[in-house]
């Protein structure tokens, strides 16, 4: 762009003016989430991790994917409580039927067994209970142990399998005297461990491993496997091949084929109204299944046609959400905010806007971030939180997500609000202004011109001037809202010291957003703009080398410098003045003397920059 005169900015000036007057300007966005009952923030759909408004926290779920289980084919069943196991009787009365027991090595597990006993894993052993006819006691022809931190069991009649921590299923077979391990029944070397469950009707095992189901039957060889679920945290497995599933906050039915194949079963998959379910268990016979749903145990019964829930078995159980070790992988993710119109934005930031640590990260735990620009699940980007994210095309429709996991499931990491998301569309490439010569001053005055479209003011400036042949020789970053910028304010000699006159620079700009205390803040930058070549003809640091009259030497004459402080000679006085030259091949120096001009005796350029393009002249 050239240079223009007084005239022509006044009418650019007005037509900028009337441009912003007239355009629908998307001014940066900011949604905030405070984790409090009275904010909609949160997509329960998609989210599994638990959203604590009373805590104002975000945290994993705890889960134990055997916290309830029916006694054999009949109606009763067990569920493990806060106070310790508990039957649920026909009638809807509750029996403890065993107590907590040991803090320091509490129950992980329960399954009911032939009817009507059940056993109990602990972190290291199984104790099966037996009724006597009037309660229940521990029996111990049936306790096994030696475990590493028992996940998950399954029954099949008086025999129990066990998952353990360390990726391996024991089998235990009864023979009729004892318990013994059946290793051909015992696979071995899964990953990720969470759940298991026996068939009733045949010695098959179905373990979940991280997103994956794999079926082993009658052997410790895969037969067949599952795939396509995310977050599964329990699996149920009764007879006729029938299994149940808890994954991403759904109970999923399949079916064993003839095949060893499983298929999805949508007519027995469609309970609704489920809001956070972790454990599922089928009554053998029939499709009758319990769900866990929080502090909610629902008895649900098929009636050939659809679920009915029977809300005389169906218990709520404070403290029942809280049992168990926290689930290695949890996701948080928000509702969908929206730009109103045609407004689009750019840029997002994802942060936590809070005076104490913004999240818990206890040993093992870590948090991913995220952060969408569509309602489409599969774009995704993760972010750090704090920094602009430039998407791959402008959008409207913006969203954030926390994936929370941990390899120690003794502990979770936390988030604490408040989470903001805030959108920018970055300010366009500054357009500098190209000089309609070479500028006439060794102090050059670089302006451009700022456009946002947001309306955001500028924050600050980065300049590059090089010289023609690509090299730097300057490269400032400037906290700034000024539209220019002086190349050697102070007159240092800066340009005459690089050899050249000819000379290039570009230009980028950063916009001003506001935090939430009001403060200004640095945005986000924009592209550098076009490249524009300019030149310099001028003189630069003139200096008084040598006075006669009255004698004096070497004295500077600076930018600015007052009258008063200009060095004086007299009339006749001889004066030798050295000049630095950018640009400039012949000179003619005047000096004017009232009416009169000084008599000029010598004009010459000092030795050794004859052939130089910033010379060095000496003038007497």
């Amino acid at each position: 762009m050239r240079r223009i005169d007084r005239k022509t900015l006044i009418l650019v000036l007005f037509f900028i003016v009337f441009s912003f007057i007239n355009i629908d300007i998307a001014m940066a966005e900011r949604w905030e989430y405070g984790i409090t009952e009275d904010e909609e923030g949160i997509n329960f759909t998609n989210t599994t991790a638990i959203v604590d408004t009373e805590k104002r926290e975000i945290r994993l779920p705890k889960v134990m994917p055997n916290m309830v289980d029916f006694l054999g084919d009949g109606f009763e069943y067990i569920v493990l409580t806060p106070e310790g196991v508990k039957k649920v009787n026909t009638d809807g009365s509750m029996t403890l039927v065993a107590e907590k027991g040991d803090p320091n090595n509490p129950i992980s597990a329960i399954a009911g067994s032939s009817h009507p006993d059940f056993i109990v894993a602990r972190e290291n052993t199984v104790t099966h209970y037996s009724f006597t006819g009037s309660e229940y006691v521990p029996n111990p022809a049936f306790a096994t142990g030696g475990y590493t931190n028992v996940l998950s069991v399954g029954t099949k009649e008086l025999d129990h399998a066990i998952l353990n921590s360390d990726g391996n299923v024991t089998y235990q077979a009864f023979t009729g005297d004892a318990m013994v391990p059946a290793n051909a029944l015992s696979p071995k070397g899964f990953s990720n461990p969470i759940a298991m469950t026996v068939f009733k009707d045949h010695y098959g095992i179905a373990v979940v491993d991280g997103d994956e189901i794999k079926y082993f039957k009658e052997g410790s060889s895969v037969t067949s496997t599952i795939s396509g679920l995310t977050n599964i945290l329990s699996i149920s497995a009764a007879d006729g091949g029938n299994i149940a599933v808890v994954a991403n906050n759904q109970v999923k039915h399949y079916n064993l084929l003839e095949g060893n194949a499983f298929a999805y079963n949508s007519h027995l998959s469609t309970i609704a109204g489920l809001t956070s379910p972790t454990c599922v268990a089928l009554r053998p016979g029939s499709y009758d299944r319990i769900i866990v749903d929080g502090n909610k145990v629902n008895y649900y019964m098929w009636t050939g046609s659809e679920f009915v829930k029977n809300g005389t078995m169906s218990k709520e159980i404070t403290g029942l959400q809280d049992i168990g070790k926290y689930l290695p992988k949890a996701v948080a993710e928000s509702i969908v905010y929206s730009l109103t119109g045609d407004k689009m934005a750019t840029h997002i930031k994802l942060w936590i806007d809070t005076e104490e640590e913004p999240m818990d990260l206890p040993e093992g735990t870590k948090i991913k971030w995220f952060i969408s620009a569509s309602e489409d699940d599969d774009s995704w980007i993760e972010t750090e939180l704090g920094k602009w994210i430039a998407l791959p095309e402008p959008g409207k429709d913006f969203r954030w997500k926390a994936e929370l996991s941990t390899t120690n499931r003794n502990n979770t990491p936390k988030i604490f609000p408040v989470i903001v998301l805030q959108t920018n569309s970055r300010p366009d490439p500054p357009e500098v202004y190209e000089p309609t010569g070479c500028y006439l001053n060794s102090s050059p005055v670089i302006h451009w011109k700022y456009n946002d479209p947001d309306g955001d003011p500028q924050n600050g400036f980065q300049i590059v001037v090089t010289k023609r042949t690509g090299e730097i020789i300057l490269d400032q970053t400037v906290k700034s809202g000024e539209h220019k910028y002086i190349i050697d304010k102070e007159a240092t000699g800066f340009l005459w010291d690089t050899g050249t006159s000819e000379f290039s620079v570009k230009v980028k700009v950063w916009d001003t957003l506001t935090d939430s205390e009001g403060n200004d803040v640095e945005g986000v930058e924009s592209e550098w703009s076009e490249t524009i070549n300019f030149c310099v003809i001028a003189y630069d640091r003139p200096v008084i080398s040598k006075i006669v009259t009255p004698h004096s030497s070497d004295i500077a004459i600076s930018k600015g410098m007052s009258v008063e402080d200009i060095p004086k000679t007299k009339a006749g006085g001889l004066v030798t003045l050295e000049v630095d030259s950018i640009g400039v091949d012949s000179a003619k120096f005047e000096f004017p003397y009232l009416t009169k001009f000084a008599t000029i005796a010598e004009t010459k350029i000092m030795e050794g920059y004859e052939d130089k393009t910033n010379k060095k002249w000496q003038v007497s």
